[in-house]
């Protein structure tokens, strides 16, 4: 009989693991338009478990390529669902070959300055169909509209010359000047090689010569002189006539005139260059005073005021040149012959350029003891600004009194005054007057001593 054994308890039965999901992150690497351009990068793990592709080893430098931006998260946990990570650049810039687009006429000569285009590869560029005038448009080589390429390109409008011809030019005035549309104006030539007169030249513009500035006038040959011309892009319309621009330059007017006021004496000198300073042309240039015009004169032998304008261009300037009569003096002095102050001086004043006259009896003294013998010095004259001195000249005589009464007899006394002196008289002035003073006191004299004389006989 075989043994049982009996078992009393709990029995555990360990389970096998259940399968684990797992996610996916994708890391893409695409340009601004999308498209990749390098290969794309996974990453997966159990979902609920973190990731990272914001390391360096999956933000990569792509080669002619800067990095911009990312899109999606570049941190997370993983999902059931596949989850994508994009990081976008930027295509570096490559420089384009140069597009140069030319303007000649069917033999190939140049008829209007080239244009030069520049941009990078993959860059569109456009050229644009000039009008030129005394041309027609015929053709284009090259493509008009198109990329740049790392290659240079060239495109070429080719235009056919008309017989019409329209000629201005462009000029310069300045401020104040005069112009008329003529100015600017050289020939117009229509198709059949004939001259143009200006009046059939339409005008579009003015200049204002009041203001400094650039202006431009059009000159226009009306559309029957000249045939219509194809406008590219617009091959149903056309654009008529010939029309030419002139570009009139207005410049600030430089012109200037400084002169400057004065004040002179009577007497001075004066010009008329003595009160210019200085003068510019139109163009800012010194100029010489021969160059101004100058109106007006001064008087300096007489005092006033003078106005004189000084003209330069168009360009006035007025100054005032006062001219002052100064008092002055003529001085007249009494010397003997050696010099010797002989009598009190006197002094003659006035305004420069008046008379004067020293030469009467209230200056030429008779002087007691003294014979007047000349001048020196200018009697009669002017008043100038400087100072003047006449002298008088005088002779010193001796004048002896000789008469002496007799008391012995009547005879005697008879003989007395028939021997008596004669006194001289002076010639002028105050010497005669003495001299007449003189005589009649010798007369009392005598006369009273005959009457002593003859009371004495009687006794």
């Amino acid at each position: 009989m075989k043994n049982k054994i009996y078992f009393s308890g709990t029995v555990i039965q360990p389970l096998e693991d259940a399968p684990t999901a797992t996610g996916t992150v994708k890391v893409n690497y695409i340009d601004e338009q999308g498209n990749e351009i390098s290969s794309s990068q996974s990453v997966s793990g159990s979902v609920g478990e973190n990731y990272d592709v914001g390391t360096d080893q999956y933000k990569l430098d792509i080669r002619g390529y800067t990095f911009k931006e990312i899109q999606g998260n570049v941190t997370g946990t993983f999902s059931e669902q596949p989850q994508n990570v994009s990081y976008v650049y930027s295509k570096n810039p490559v420089v384009g070959g140069d597009v140069t687009v030319k303007y000649v006429d069917t033999e190939g000569n140049k008829i209007s300055d080239d244009i030069v285009k520049t941009g990078n590869v993959g860059d569109v560029y456009t050229t644009d169909q000039k009008i030129i005038d005394a041309h027609t448009f015929q053709e284009v080589k090259g493509n008009a509209s198109v990329t740049f390429t790392e290659q240079a390109q060239n495109v070429t409008y080719i235009y056919s010359k008309n017989k019409a011809e329209l000629k201005v030019h462009d000029s310069d005035l300045y401020v104040g000047d005069t112009w008329t549309a003529f100015d600017n104006f050289d020939e117009a030539i229509n198709q059949e090689g004939e001259e143009v007169d200006f009046k059939d030249i339409e005008i579009n513009g003015n200049v204002d010569t009041s203001r400094a500035g650039v202006y431009e006038v059009k000159y226009r040959i009306i559309p029957e002189y000249i045939p219509p011309r194809i406008v590219q892009g617009n091959e149903g319309g056309t654009a008529g006539g010939m029309t030419k621009t002139a570009t009139i330059t207005v410049h600030e007017n430089k012109t200037s005139i400084v002169a400057k006021d004065s004040t002179l004496n009577v007497g001075d000198t004066w010009n008329a260059k003595d009160n210019f300073i200085s003068a510019t042309n139109k163009y800012g240039t010194t100029i010489e005073f021969s160059d101004i015009i100058t109106s007006g004169s001064v008087d300096t032998t007489k005092a006033g005021k003078y106005e004189i304008t000084y003209i330069n261009n168009g360009i006035s300037k007025m100054v005032t040149v006062v001219v002052i009569a100064l008092n002055n003096s003529v001085s007249v002095h009494y010397q003997d012959e050696q010099g010797n102050k002989i009598s009190s001086s006197q002094s003659v004043s006035g305004n420069v350029g008046e008379a004067y006259d020293v030469s009467t009896d209230r200056y030429k003294l008779d002087i007691p003891g003294y014979t007047f013998k000349e001048v020196k010095g200018n009697v009669t004259g002017s008043f100038t600004s400087k100072a003047q001195t006449v002298t008088y000249i005088y002779s010193n005589k001796n004048t002896k009194d000789d008469v002496t009464p007799s008391s012995s007899s009547n005879d005697e006394l008879d003989a007395s005054v028939k021997t008596a002196p004669e006194t001289k008289l002076p010639e002028t002035g105050f010497n005669n007057s003495l001299s007449i003073i003189l005589m009649i006191a010798g007369l009392v004299t005598i006369l009273l001593s005959l009457f002593m004389g003859r009371k004495q006989l009687k006794k």
